[in-house]
C-alpha cells in the first residue's frame, strides 16, 4: 500500500501468524510504522524488516530499518 521508490524495499521476514486483532487499527499502526521507516531513514537503499513471534498467548510484531536512527536527544520521547 506505500509503494516504496526503488532502491527502497520492504521484507517480511519468516512466516507470519494468523491474528485475531481489529483489522483497520492494525493497519493503521502498521502503515505508519511502515511508512516513517521509509519517509525517516535518511537513505534512499533503505530496508525496512516486519518479523513477527508468538511470545505465551500474544504475538509480538517487529519494524526495523537500516537508517539513521533516532538522535539521543529525541530517545526518551
Amino acid at each position: 500500500m506505500l509503494g516504496p521508490e526503488h532502491p527502497a524495499r520492504v521484507l517480511i521476514v519468516g512466516a507470519m501468524p494468523t491474528i485475531v486483532a481489529e483489522r483497520v487499527a492494525l493497519q493503521q499502526v502498521l502503515l505508519n510504522l511502515i511508512g516513517n521507516s521509509l519517509r525517516h531513514s535518511g537513505r534512499k537503499d533503505v530496508e525496512v524488516r516486519v518479523t513477527a513471534r508468538e511470545r505465551d498467548h500474544d504475538v509480538e510484531i517487529a519494524i526495523g530499518d537500516n537508517g539513521v536512527g533516532i538522535p539521543v536527544e529525541h530517545r526518551e520521547r
